[in-house]
């Protein structure tokens, strides 16, 4: 399990290929989620590549103000029909088509 904010980000900025993988395999807390999405809002992309993110912290990337991070919530197959709903109104076209070329969309 992955214990705090800091633990994520070294994590991710591994050089030792295992020691990477934790950061996408490893479950977290909401709290050090909201921590790494509040303090360190470059690493937004990597967390939605964690297979055991939970879906209040993909509603929350959804909102991000960065188009990248709605652009990665839009690919992601595990992003329910209501998050794919609201995101293919989004204003960034890229985003929008991340939409339609998702299989779980409506």
């Amino acid at each position: 399990m992955i214990n705090s904010a800091e633990e994520f980000i070294a994590l991710a900025d591994s050089d030792n290929p295992e020691t990477r993988s934790r950061s996408l395999t490893e479950s977290a807390s909401i709290q050090v989620w909201e921590r790494v999405i509040s303090s360190y809002g470059d690493y937004e992309t990597h967390i939605l590549r964690n297979i055991t993110i939970p879906m209040r912290i993909i509603e929350t990337l959804a909102n991000s103000k960065q188009w990248k991070t709605r652009h990665a919530v839009a690919r992601k197959r595990k992003s329910g029909s209501q998050i794919l709903t609201i995101l293919s109104h989004d204003e960034e076209p890229l985003v929008r088509q991340a939409v339609a070329a998702n299989k779980k969309h409506p």
